[in-house]
Formats: structure tokens, sequence, C-alpha cells
């Protein structure tokens, strides 16, 4: 009977256990709903339209600098807000276009221009140890790929430079560094020799082709080759080769630049040493009739920018630009937001 009376005992104590960690798993699991779902309406994100109202454009310099970004977007009558560098939220002004959806697709087809892992490792072997072979090697490697690049985007050689009007080009970061360690290269060689050889000669010919295949026509490459520095390169090398032949070369492709893109133009104006050059060019070449029709064309023929990131053209000059660099355009917050990681690290450097 006193075993009876015990075995009882002890089932109740387990069943009374038992319950007490069935109710404070249930107690707990319905808190945990609770504040996530109070969290979620605490938390729940909204975009800031920069200068969405006339008020709000004229709101405290604190207030501004605390809510816009590095990468803010201004329009292009220059009203943007101040932006502190380095900040990852950033918001177009004046922009109408819907921040929480994608833009339309464009129906024009990207040209993506790769780097080459062979001639990276050639450019890593010649910061390490800068020797003439390695250096002969490398200037090899430059005409290799140019010369490579120039038959994909023109198989036919083509004279005919509208025809690749409906194309636009991402071109991929390193391709930048490979121009401008290319003119470093040449300008080192004229700076010590006064002349090329025939490498370099062969290297000028497969880089200039290839910046006249991607940007005499496309505003948005042209400021890219700003944003980059190819452009003060481009400069410093049109100074150094005022006295041979291969001047014009040079001022074709800065006249396509100047003559094309009012924004272009304005950002040519500001950098260094180009008004000397651009001097020197429309004095001392020798232009040909073809080389004027060709200039010509590109001032009457109106080329659309583009967004930086989808690529659609800016059919009714509405598209923002960014606030910081004023070298990049955007179609919306959607776009802007998007590319505003890969163009972070180059907008606070062009500032």
């Amino acid at each position: 009977m006193l075993n009876f009376i015990i075995s009882m005992m002890l089932l109740c104590v387990i069943l009374s256990l038992l319950a007490l960690a069935l109710l404070n798993t249930f107690f707990q699991t319905h808190m945990y709903q609770r504040g996530v779902q109070k969290s979620t309406r605490l938390e729940k994100p909204s975009l800031r339209t920069a200068g969405a109202s006339s008020s709000a454009a004229g709101a405290s310099s604190s207030a501004a600098g605390a809510s816009s970004s590095a990468g803010g977007a201004s329009s292009s009558a220059g009203a943007s807000s101040s932006a502190a560098a380095g900040a990852s939220s950033i918001s177009l002004a004046g922009s109408s276009a819907s921040p929480s959806s994608p833009p339309p697709t464009s129906p024009s087809t990207a040209f993506h221009i790769t780097g080459s892992k062979k001639l990276d490792n050639s450019m890593r072997k010649f910061v390490a140890k800068p020797t003439k072979s390695i250096r002969k090697k490398l200037i090899k490697e430059f005409v290799i790929y140019f010369n490579e690049k120039h038959k994909l985007i023109d198989p036919q050689n083509s004279d005919e430079i509208f025809s690749v009007n409906d194309e636009y080009y991402v071109i991929s970061p390193k391709v930048f560094k490979y121009f401008i360690t290319g003119i470093d290269l040449l300008l080192q060689q004229l700076s010590s020799q006064g002349k090329f050889s025939n490498l370099e000669s062969a290297c000028f010919a497969a880089i200039y082709r290839v910046l006249i295949d991607v940007s005499l026509i496309q505003p948005n490459t042209q400021l890219e080759m700003i944003l980059h520095g190819v452009a003060s390169k481009v400069i410093q090398l049109g100074l150094a080769l005022c006295e041979t032949n291969k001047l014009q070369a040079v001022g074709f492709l800065l006249s396509g630049w100047h003559e094309g893109s009012k924004f272009v133009k304005r950002r040519l104006l500001k950098l260094q040493d180009f008004k000397k050059v651009w001097v020197t060019i429309k004095v001392a070449a020798q232009w040909d009739v073809g080389v004027d029709n060709i200039i010509a064309a590109i001032c009457d023929h109106k080329f659309k920018l583009r967004c930086n990131r989808c690529g659609a053209k800016d059919e009714n000059n509405s598209f923002q630009k960014c606030g910081q660099c004023k070298l990049v355009f955007y179609c919306s917050h959607f776009c802007q937001k998007l590319a505003w990681d890969a163009h972070k690290v180059n907008c606070v450097r062009a500032k």
C-alpha cells in the first residue's frame, strides 16, 4: 500500500513538471512572435527622397548632412544636398521615379569589356621588378590585349562611327587601369628617348583604337574616362606628342570628347592642362577634310546619356547625376542604390 502511494506521488510530480514545461514553451513562443511583429512594424524601411519639396531641400545644414550620403545625386542644374563621404544610403534629388521598383529594361545591347588574368600577372611582375625585359613583355601584352578587344568591338574595322549607337559599353575597372598603365609606359619612353620605338608605336595604336571604339561617341564612357583618370593621362600624352606626327590622333580623340556632350565639355575644361593641349592641337595639328567632317557629324548628332547601371537612354533629358562627382547619371533611385557599392570608391576619389 505504501509503495502504491509513493508511486502515485512520483507520477503526479512528473506530470506537474511536464505541464510546467509545456506552459513555459508556449509562453516563450507567443512572446517571441509578438516581439517579431512589433519589431517588423517599427523597423519597416522607408526611402527618403532628397529635394522632394522645396521646403525639404531648404532644411538646416545639420539635418541635411545627417540624412544625405556621399553618393547622393543632384539635378543637372546643380541643386544637390551636402553629402558625407563613405555613407551607404543615397538618394536622387528631384527624381519622380519610384525607388522601390526597377526601371523598364532597355532594348539596347550592353557590350562588356573585361580584364585579362595574363595581363594582370604581367603588371604585377613589372611592379615587383621593373626591368627592361619585363617592361618589353608587358608592352607586348598590352598590344595583344587591346588588338583583341578592337577586333571584338569592330570585327570589320569599319570607319562608320555611328553604327554602334544602339550599344553601350560596360567597362571593367581593370581596363581603366590598363589604359593608365599603358599610357604611363608610353610617357616614360617619350621622356627618356623622345620618340617611340616600333613596339611603343604598336602599343599606342592599339590603345588609341580601343579608346576611339568605346568613347568617341559615348558620353557616358567619356565621363568614366574622366572619373577614372584616363582623360588626364591622354592630356599628358597629347602634351608629350606635340612635336610628333601622332598629335593628330590624340587631337581627334579629344575633339570627339570635347564637341559631343556639354557635360563632358564642362568637366574637360576643368582638367589640368586641357586648355593648353587644346590650343596646341588646334594650332599645330594638320586636320584633313575627313576628320573635320567626322567632328562635325559628332557635333550635329545628339547622343543620349545612359543610366550608369542599367544602360537606359535618357530620352527626355530627365536623368539625375551623382551629386558628389557629377560624372555618372541614373534613371532612378533604384539604379543608384544598386550601383553605389561599385561607384563609391571612384566617387570619393573624383571629388
